[in-house]
């Protein structure tokens, strides 16, 4: 015999084992399982009334076991599995009833005592709501079969429960119950009709019974954690009474203007960034919301209330900014465009004869918040429309071909483009997008990154002509290219913490929104001379706080997952350049703190196993111009930094090593700028001392006279190379050696087994400036260790204030 507990009842285990006994895919069988289990181990214990106070673990197991059963059956067990259930019933009511009445008490008890972790745990251990809940939906939905339509016959109080728990939800401020009472309104038959009934009843009258289904949408809404497929039962009750004639609540629902107020709040927050369900609810909610709004305003004997109040509520706007929110292709669209050509060609238009509505129509016409006109083509053709249209025109006509473009992206996106860049993740084209995580429309990112190629490749030359009709697709550009760049941050992000190297390669592979973004930026830099472009740039100043926000971001990127493209917004040179290096310092805080992100970028780009040489240029590139201009706000603390020095040391070693891997022609150059912006440090900077000692100790002596002969002669790098190392050589060492540290690291320097060449005849200018060195320094050396010999002997002294007396020299 099994083991039971003190009052005969089996334990948990043993229950859990009979439950285990029959596969609960065999639905009926298995359904007629526990019916026997409960005629077994729980309707012999059962009294004729209220048991006792708690609930046994192993009935309420049970319990929630026939009820999810049950309920899961969605109105499908046979009649046959169904006949067991007539004699289980009476008992099984005794204890619904019973766990039905502690759960009330266990809510109080909730709400009066408990803290947070108790109530957890509580919730988590007694669903009784949930288990009586299932059992009441689990009648309804059989309502039609003989043996349960017996039941409900014979139990009127089990729709009186059903209203309680209702009204009870309704009026639950702090939303304890939950609103699962809602689900007893879904059958549409006869058995909904006698619960609204009941809900009248009990409430004592039809009115009160809709302020109350008013409030249990409001009470969810207002929830921290909303349950929206809970609300869109409560807001599909609305909807199916007022469409039924039938329905006693029907005449007091159609007349309340309450019910209008609720449907605009819920159908606002849909639309909102703020809602958080899957998108396929959000149409749902969205459609409900329309049906709901159009039959008060055709069947209400209070429309014209109603009507102003919903337009105070903005209905319009909102209306008409859902249009791009609901997925095509859906029956919820379908309806939705339905009943919205109603009301904008039948409803309204006839309501405009009374002026306070027509007053508040304009009103709504024109305000702020009407972010969507639906336009002759409200959905975005597809990538292979997009591809034929591209192709229409051949891109070498360079200038024709980008008026193209624009043609395409004012006639195909800007009409579906918000005036709120925060607006696009909600539309239908942006929602359809091939993953949650990218959404940017395929076909969108194909004309734009045309666009960005055509204007990058023109180099500054397209026609002032060409890019006349840019001005007017600029707003709408820029609210795409904004939109591209957060998903960009967001899906690097997502490639840093989750997408294995494949997902990444894909990424990188498809979508190239850094560099579709830095080429449409990139164009903007290079045509700011042009009147069109310069007035944009002068009226979107943000333009250049995003240029900044990149070129930090890639700086301050460890694993350069972003690149380095936005370097070339430091190449034009002129005053577009400035307001990119302004914005820089800006967001750094400072200039020092902008110099140590630009040798970063340098360092971390040097880092990469693959590296990028190009941009890598470009970034050192920005060091020498910026030295060498003094109107750069830059420049101060670029020519004031020992960091800039050690990393054009590391990039000039590097690119002198077997390690370089790019042609030959951007060897000369790397090479070329690191001599030249050496060269600025030490006639430039206040720190000209500190400077000279960090390269010389980075073999600044091997690595200058090593490079000479890998500089290719014949080219333009190679004589600005030999004139600027010879102007190192001659003119800025030689001096420097009457500091004795700087003297030492010389000495070791040219006796460096590093220092593989020494320039012969052929460069005269070098072997002399070469030989004078070696000679002050073997000078240098020779008078400091007569000096030592004989103390009396004086010796030139350096101006050095680190050096204060000769006892400092030697």
């Amino acid at each position: 015999m099994a083991p039971t507990d003190s009052s005969g009842l089996i334990s948990t285990d043993e229950m859990e084992k009979f439950l285990a006994t029959v596969n609960p895919n065999l639905r009926d069988r298995y359904f007629q399982h526990l019916v026997r289990g409960w005629m077994k181990f729980v309707a012999p214990l059962t009294p004729a009334q209220s048991p006792v106070e708690r609930i046994p673990e192993s009935i309420r197991m049970l319990l929630a076991a026939v009820s999810e059963t049950a309920f899961k059956a969605e109105g499908q067990l046979s009649g046959s599995a169904l006949l067991p259930f007539r004699k289980a019933w009476p008992t099984m009511w005794i204890w619904t009833r019973h766990m039905y009445r502690v759960h009330q008490d266990r809510v109080d008890l909730l709400r009066l005592t408990m803290d947070a972790a108790r109530k957890a745990h509580s919730a988590e251990r007694y669903d009784s709501d949930e288990v009586v809940a299932g059992i009441l939906q689990s009648l309804i939905q059989h309502a039609n079969q003989p043996v349960i339509s017996k039941i409900l016959s014979d139990h009127p109080d089990i729709f009186a429960m059903m209203a309680d728990m209702w009204i009870r939800e309704a009026k639950d401020k702090e939303a304890v119950c939950g609103f699962r009472a809602g689900s007893f309104t879904e059958s549409g038959s006869a058995s909904e009709q006698r619960f609204v009934a009941q809900v009248i009843l009990a409430c004592g009258g039809a009115e009160e019974a809709v302020n109350l289904a008013c409030q249990r949408v409001e009470r969810n809404t207002g929830r921290t954690t909303q349950d929206y497929n809970s609300r869109i039962i409560d807001l599909h009750f609305f909807a199916v009474s007022m469409s039924n004639a039938e329905c006693p609540i029907a005449p007091a629902m159609l007349a309340s203007p309450r019910v209008a107020r609720v449907l605009m709040r819920t159908w606002a927050h849909a639309a909102s960034e703020l809602f958080s369900a899957p998108v396929e609810l959000r149409d749902a909610y969205i459609d409900i919301c329309m049906v709901g709004t159009t039959m008060l305003l055709e069947s209400s004997p209070r429309a014209h209330e109603i009507l102003r109040d919903i337009l105070n509520l903005d209905f319009i706007p909102l209306c008409l900014n859902s249009i791009p929110l609901v997925r095509s292709g859906s029956g919820d669209r379908e309806r939705f465009i339905k009943d919205t050509s109603t009301v904008l060609h039948i409803l309204l238009p006839s309501a405009t004869a009374h002026r306070e509505i027509f007053s508040i129509m304009q009103r709504s016409m024109t305000s702020p918040k009407l972010k969507f006109l639906p336009k002759d083509q409200h959905d975005l053709i597809s990538t292979d429309e997009m591809e034929r249209f591209m192709e229409m025109i051949n891109p070498n006509l360079r200038d024709r071909y980008f008026q193209h473009l624009i043609q395409g992206w004012m006639k195909f996106v800007a009409p579906i483009t918000p005036s709120d860049v925060d607006d696009v993740p909600r539309l239908k084209c942006v929602q359809d997008a091939q993953s949650p995580a990218e959404r940017i429309p395929e076909s969108i990112c194909m004309l734009l990154a045309a666009v960005s190629e055509t204007a990058f490749k023109a180099e500054g030359q397209l026609s002032g002509s060409a890019l006349l009709p840019f001005r007017k697709a600029w707003p709408t550009m820029w609210i795409w290219t904004r939109h591209m760049y957060r998903v960009h941050q967001d899906r690097v992000d997502l490639s840093r913490l989750k997408m294995d190297a494949a997902q990444k390669s894909h990424f990188t592979e498809r979508y190239h929104f850094d560099e579709v973004m830095a080429g449409i930026l990139r164009s903007l830099i290079d045509h700011a001379k042009q009147p069109v472009i310069s007035k944009i740039l002068s009226d979107h100043p943000e333009i250049f706080a995003m240029m900044a926000d990149m070129w930090i971001r890639e700086a301050k990127d460890k694993e350069a997952v972003y690149g380095f493209r936005s370097g070339f917004y430091s190449e034009s040179g002129d005053a577009s350049e400035q307001r990119f290096v302004a914005h820089i310092i800006l967001a750094c805080g400072g200039a020092e703190e902008a110099v140590n992100l630009a040798c970063q970028r340098v360092e971390r780009n040097t880092g990469r196993t693959t590296q990028d040489y190009n941009t890598h240029f470009i970034d050192l590139h920005f060091l020498a111009a910026s030295m060498s201009n003094a109107e750069c706000p830059i420049a101060p603390a670029m020519l004031a930094s020992p960091r800039v020095a050690r990393v054009l040391m590391r990039a000039w070693a590097h690119a002198a090593s077997e390690l370089f891997s790019a042609p030959v022609e951007l060897r000369d150059a790397y090479m070329d700028i690191c001599m030249s912006g050496t060269n600025m440090l030490l006639e430039r900077s206040p720190r000209a001392y500190e400077i000279l000692r960090d390269i010389l100790n980075h073999d600044f002596i091997p690595l200058c006279l090593n490079s000479i002969p890998l500089v290719r002669s014949g080219s333009g790098d190679h004589e600005s190379f030999i004139q600027e190392a010879c102007s190192l050589l001659s003119g800025i060492l030689p001096p420097a050696t009457v500091h004795r540290e700087i003297l030492s690291i010389m000495q070791r320097s040219i006796t460096s087994p590093k220092l593989i060449f020494l320039p012969k005849d052929q460069h005269d200018v070098l072997t002399k400036g070469c030989r004078d060195l070696w000679h002050t320094i073997q000078q240098r050396g020779d008078a400091y260790h007569q000096h030592r010999q004989d103390r009396s002997r004086c010796i030139l002294l350096c101006g050095n204030v680190k050096v204060s007396a000769l006892a400092d020299l030697v």
